[in-house]
């Protein structure tokens, strides 16, 4: 008995400190590991809302940066997002993805590393 309890109360904790967490973003990137230059394919899947406004990618290594921004109209705008990096160069990559809403304030965000290998193997 004293398990359910716990379990029960466990959840309801879990549920509180996630009422209050801000719109869900998803973010995945294909091929994750890759021979340069390559094609990055980046899918963002966001929560739709009234306050949806811009939706940012960033993409970002050592010797490369890269971004791109779609608006969005709100509740109104599509559940997914693709973006594409063409001839991506060498690097270990953080891929960013920024929901941003209607005062410019981020209203949620993912991150997800890829790694692209120089034809060296470095």
């Amino acid at each position: 008995m004293k398990r359910i309890a716990v379990g029960l109360g466990g959840g309801l904790v879990l549920i509180a400190l996630t009422a209050g967490a801000g719109p869900r973003v998803d973010l995945s990137v294909s091929p994750r590991v890759a021979f340069a230059p390559t094609n990055l394919v980046i899918s963002v899947m966001t929560d739709r809302h009234a306050d949806n406004r811009i939706l940012r990618v960033i993409a970002e290594s050592e010797d490369f940066a890269s971004s791109s921004d779609r608006p969005l109209e709100g509740e109104d705008s599509p559940r997914v997002a693709t973006f594409e990096l063409r001839d991506v160069p060498a690097g270990d990559y953080m891929i960013r993805a920024l929901l941003i809403g209607d005062h410019g304030q981020v209203r949620g965000q993912a991150n997800v590393q890829a790694k692209v290998i120089s034809g060296a193997g470095r």
